[in-house]
Order: C-alpha cells, then sequence, then structure tokens
C-alpha cells in the first residue's frame, strides 16, 4: 500500500474533469438560451395563426358606426401576391337600385385591382379617390362586393371605403416583401 505524501494535501472531493468552469458565464448562456427558445415558439405560434399571411390573425373586419358597411380585408399582406376585400351593404343600404362606393387614400397609388365583382356600372376619379357605381339585385337583401387585387410595394398600406352618404371606413394592412 502506498504511503500518502504529507506535503501533498488530502482530495476531500473529487469534482469530475479538470477543465475551467464559469458556472456565472454557463448560467446567463442557460438564460439566454431560454429566452431564444421562447422567442422562437412565440414566432411559430405568431406564423400559424396568421400574423404573416392567412389566417386568424390576418382577417380584419371594419365597418361604419351604423354597421351599413362592412368590410372583411386580410391585415397581413405580401408583395405582388393575390389577395381580396370582401364588402357587404346591410340591406336596405341604399333606396335605389345602385350603390356607390368611394375609395380614397394611399392605398390606391400601391395596389392594383385585379377583378370586380360584380362589375362595376361606371367607374370614375373622384375629387378624391376612385368612385364605383354597383348594381343592387335586392335591397332587401345584403348586397356583396368583392375586389381582387395585388399589392405593388412593401410596407404600410392606409385607405378608406365609403357608400355614398355614409361615413369612411378606415383600413389598414401591412404588405411582407
Amino acid at each position: 500500500m502506498a504511503r500518502r505524501n504529507q506535503d501533498q494535501p488530502a482530495q476531500v472531493g473529487w469534482t469530475g474533469l479538470e477543465i475551467d468552469e464559469d458556472m456565472r458565464f454557463q448560467r446567463r448562456d442557460w438564460t439566454f438560451e431560454r429566452i431564444s427558445w421562447s422567442l422562437l415558439a412565440l414566432l411559430v405560434l405568431a406564423a400559424l395563426l396568421g400574423a404573416f399571411s392567412r389566417g386568424p390573425l390576418s382577417k380584419a373586419v371594419a365597418s361604419d358606426p351604423d354597421g351599413i358597411l362592412r368590410i372583411t380585408y386580410d391585415r397581413f399582406l405580401r408583395d405582388d401576391a393575390a389577395s381580396s376585400i370582401e364588402i357587404e351593404l346591410a340591406r336596405g343600404a341604399t333606396a335605389g337600385d345602385q350603390v356607390e362606393l368611394l375609395l380614397r387614400g394611399p392605398m390606391l397609388r400601391d395596389l392594383q385591382l385585379r377583378n370586380l365583382s360584380p362589375e362595376p356600372l361606371e367607374s370614375r376619379l373622384a375629387e378624391d379617390g376612385w368612385a364605383l357605381r354597383f348594381p343592387v339585385r335586392d335591397r332587401q337583401a345584403p348586397s356583396l362586393i368583392r375586389m381582387e387585387l395585388r399589392p405593388e410595394t412593401v410596407g404600410w398600406l392606409d385607405g378608406e371605403i365609403a357608400a355614398e352618404g355614409r361615413q369612411p371606413v378606415p383600413i389598414r394592412a401591412f404588405v411582407y416583401p
């Protein structure tokens, strides 16, 4: 049996490999890693809910105070990708067999209108936007107008849509690259 040298201190406990440890740094690194994983999980959840394209967060509904004009649109769009705006006029919204909609705001220069359904009877430039006159088939039933559009810019799109004689309804969307 070997004798212990009196000059060497006795080993009290073995802590593993003899490498340098910086537990303070290690704990900060673990905290940073947990925060990063949490942010990544939130990003994936936001994507699944539609924050970057289609999904429940992406759909927006705006209406005038009376509820006569109701607009459903995508809050998040992609540059040069098709999207649509649905405009619903409540029954009895107009006394005649036609309704005029006025589109205003910077969104007009940043969007390309691809298709309108039903086809407007008349379209013209108004003093502060674009006026479209649509037929109303049945005044006792809601009217639905669908606009297919394609954004041509990246960033915020702001505008408003108004039925003749009604308050304008603001709409705002963000276009991703």
